[in-house]
């Protein structure tokens, strides 16, 4: 029988002063999450840990706490500082005003998803991981959060998909983005995301090559040429250089029935 694990992690950067988002709606949101019935890694400050404790009670967790300073890429925050506030990088940059384009601890943030869930398949390596977003469980819906997790057909999936990264793309969004053999890198500059970042899963080797393909892109496709954008844009990418790495599942639009984050309900059924 195969294990699961769920990772997931909380850092407070103060995005309430970039884009109005409250650290207490993170909080609410991320109690809710930490009550997922699955074994979870969690990544937070020691200010969390405590916090994590109360939440998930008796459930099996393994809390590592890192510091802000800790973080994997945190060490980029500097550069990505400096291109963020670059005129040429805001002129050229689609939608410049985004957290992702103004805030530096932001995208260290999203891209360190990809080096933590390297270090929880170091940890129980025969497992099979699902990294879930701290503040996912706001489309949870109708989802039964006291139900082992993932659910007997979610489980079977990721088993069929074992050496694969199991991920969301959106097809009526951005169909040209979509519907595209290839996507240039061009695209690192573009705004429209039509691969989800919240949540993706996948065994130790998959996991270890996302982790390398996205290491490669933030440091040598983006801040070594004065460019940053998010890890959606980067899985949107990499989607289509490298389709023999990810299993996906085409979230069609609610008009067909599926909710926003409906990957969660396909692992939870």
């Amino acid at each position: 029988m195969s294990d699961f694990t769920v990772v997931t992690a909380l850092y407070n950067i103060g995005r309430e002063n970039i884009d109005g988002r409250k650290w207490d709606e993170y909080l609410s949101w991320f109690s809710k999450t930490l009550k997922i019935n699955c074994h979870m890694i969690v990544f937070v400050p020691s200010e969390l840990k405590e916090f994590v404790e109360t939440h998930r009670e008796r459930l099996k967790t393994d809390i590592i706490v890192q510091e802000l300073n800790e973080t994997p890429y945190y060490h980029l925050s500097p550069k990505i500082a400096d291109i963020v506030k670059d005129a040429e990088y805001n002129k050229k940059m689609n939608d410049s005003h985004r957290i992702e384009c103004s805030s530096s601890l932001y995208t260290c943030i999203q891209y360190s998803k990809f080096k933590w869930m390297k270090k929880a398949a170091s940890m129980y390596e025969n497992n099979h991981f699902i990294w879930m977003d701290a503040g996912l469980s706001r489309f949870f819906d109708d989802l039964n959060i006291t139900a082992k997790y993932p659910g007997p057909n979610g489980a079977s999936l990721m088993m069929q998909q074992k050496g694969k990264i199991i991920s969301q793309l959106f097809c009526n969004s951005y169909p040209d983005l979509f519907s595209a053999e290839e996507i240039s890198k061009e695209y690192f500059w573009d705004n429209r995301s039509y691969v989800m970042g919240g949540m993706f899963a996948g065994n130790k080797s998959a996991i270890e090559k996302i982790d390398e393909l996205t290491e490669d892109i933030i440091a040598n496709d983006m801040v070594a040429n004065g460019l940053i954008n998010n890890e959606q844009i980067a899985l949107g990418y990499l989607v289509k250089k490298h389709g023999n790495l990810f299993a996906v599942f085409v979230n069609q639009g609610t008009h067909m029935g599926h909710r926003n984050y409906e990957l969660i309900n396909i692992i939870g059924s």
